[in-house]
């Protein structure tokens, strides 16, 4: 009885607030506040996020966590790239801290929607390791890929040990850690200083040391398009990318224009290019890895996405100037147009509402500095 009583007055009170919001907030805002607002105060993942990251900032601050463990599993989670940069990032925040990290994958079951063949899974999974090796510290952070046995025994191991495991009941019953990360990552970083934020977050010093690519000539802006055969809805329309490269060269008269694309991104685009004269290069001739395709981003001036993919994540996680217009799926927006707790006021994300809000508008006057 009071559980029931408590969801109804919970939804007496969420539809005052809907009727509020409606009298007090322009009609274009009221999808952002309403979602943003009104799930903060209600939503159990918030409240599970926001106690996670207050406990693991008193375990930091009171020097009890000496040594994390961080667990990917593939049996709850999805096979794509940006997913899975934000569980490496939330060990990578350890590391930052100078604690000990073990990073692990679980691999041999896989979620339904790994539509990969058997040399796709292989390939991904290598690919997953050496992303998780080039970005967690190589000192203080083992890398590992285990079996579903090999996960209970270390998580048991760890226990006794007291080493200290982010979202420990999510993991231990096998349920998913990176629907948690970045939101986590927000509340953790929310106060932290510029001195720790310039070890955590992303560069174009540290990638360009650690990752093979060929570089671009400055200065240049990145733009990455998506082509993919899964949700096909969010990839980049002929008119879309005709409209888009006219307004960025516009707007950046003086740079140079990279299209960050897969392969079959590229080779779908490339063409069209050619056809309209518009003068561009793509990634595919300068890079053949994720990791390469990020510092190419992350060495640019500034970066755009029109319902981007995983690539999203090296701007995200760095301060690198952005302009992204997507639709989060398990993130909360900081604040309005800014997704994360260190996002400047030139890292723009915004949820697509209508066409005018889909264009880049953002003009970075300076040349930005890559360290």
């Amino acid at each position: 009885m009071h559980q029931k009583g408590l969801l109804s007055t919970k939804a007496v009170v969420t539809r005052r607030l809907k009727i509020l919001l409606k009298k007090m907030v322009p009609y274009r805002v009221q999808s952002d506040v309403s979602r943003v607002f009104l799930s903060k105060i209600f939503s159990t993942k918030y409240r599970l996020e926001k106690l996670e990251a207050n406990r693991i900032l008193r375990g930091i601050r009171g020097n009890s966590i000496k040594k994390v463990l961080v667990v990917f599993d593939t049996l709850v989670s999805p096979s794509t790239y940006g997913d899975f940069m934000e569980v490496v990032m939330l060990a990578r925040f350890f590391s930052s801290k100078q604690i000990e990290v073990d990073f692990i994958i679980v691999d041999g079951e896989y979620r339904s929607d790994w539509n990969l063949t058997e040399n796709e899974i292989r390939k991904r999974l290598t690919d997953f390791l050496n992303i998780a090796g080039t970005l967690l510290d190589q000192k203080g952070a083992t890398v590992s890929l285990v079996n579903a046995v090999q996960l209970k025994n270390w998580l048991a191991a760890s226990m006794v040990q007291g080493i200290d495991i982010p979202f420990k009941e999510a993991v231990v019953n096998r349920k998913p850690l990176y629907i948690h990360a970045l939101n986590t990552l927000s509340m953790l970083c929310y106060k932290a200083d510029s001195k720790f934020l310039d070890r955590f977050l992303l560069s174009w010093n540290e990638l360009e040391k650690r990752v093979p690519f060929k570089k671009m000539k400055n200065p240049y802006i990145t733009w990455h398009i998506r082509c993919s055969k899964w949700g096909r809805e969010r990839n980049t329309t002929l008119e879309e990318f005709c409209e888009i490269y006219t307004r960025l060269r516009t707007i950046y008269p003086h740079h140079a224009i990279l299209v960050v694309s897969d392969d079959v991104g590229c080779d779908r685009y490339e063409p069209i290019a050619r056809q309209h004269n518009f003068i561009c290069a793509f990634s595919k001739y300068y890079s053949d890895s994720l990791l390469g395709d990020g510092a190419l981003i992350l060495g640019s001036d500034y970066f755009f996405t029109l319902r981007g993919g995983g690539i999203g994540m090296f701007p995200i996680l760095s301060r690198l100037p952005y302009e992204m217009v997507c639709s989060p799926s398990n993130q909360l927006s900081h604040k309005h147009e800014r997704l994360t707790s260190w996002a400047a006021h030139d890292q723009i994300f915004r949820k697509q509402h209508f066409d005018k809000n889909i264009w880049p508008t953002l003009c970075v006057v300076n040349e930005t500095d890559k360290g």
